[in-house]
């Protein structure tokens, strides 16, 4: 199960990430892990804080943009430009049920998730995402700062 999620997680359309990084159990269904086995996870997930704290400028200082879906319809891929069938829409977006600040909720289900490995797994050295996540304060939502 753990190698299937990860490969999921790591490949799947940015679009659809949010709802796949919910499918998994809130309550931890396994015995104590090691982070060794998400990687793949941490390595995307630190991507996605990174593309998001660039996005918004909160590397640069306090959030002076609002939150919108750039992120979601770029998408995380090395170019930024998804693959033309994997490319969300709008109109997409809204069926997925993301509000005006989709980014936002992709960002706070990557951090509960985060939260969720830390909690549950050893190796914890092995998170290096510290960086992004003191970029993050710069912002002036407080869910965010809630959810990590």
């Amino acid at each position: 199960m753990i190698s299937d999620f990860v490969k999921a997680t790591a490949s799947i359309p940015l679009f659809q990430l949010l709802a796949h990084l919910a499918s998994f159990p809130p309550q931890w269904p396994f015995p104590r892990g090691d982070l060794y086995h998400w990687i793949p996870v941490l390595n995307r997930l630190d991507r996605i804080l990174e593309l998001f704290n660039q996005e918004y400028g909160l590397a640069n200082g306090p959030q002076t943009q609002p939150f919108e879906r750039r992120l979601l319809l770029k998408g995380d891929t090395e170019d930024r430009k998804p693959a033309s069938e994997a490319s969300p829409s709008d109109a997409i977006l809204d069926e997925l049920h993301f509000s005006p600040d989709g980014d936002r909720e992709l960002v706070e289900q990557a951090l509960s998730f985060t939260r969720l490995l830390l909690e549950n797994c050893g190796n914890r050295s092995l998170y290096a995402s510290s960086g992004h996540l003191n970029n993050l304060l710069h912002q002036s939502h407080s869910l965010n700062l809630r959810s990590g």
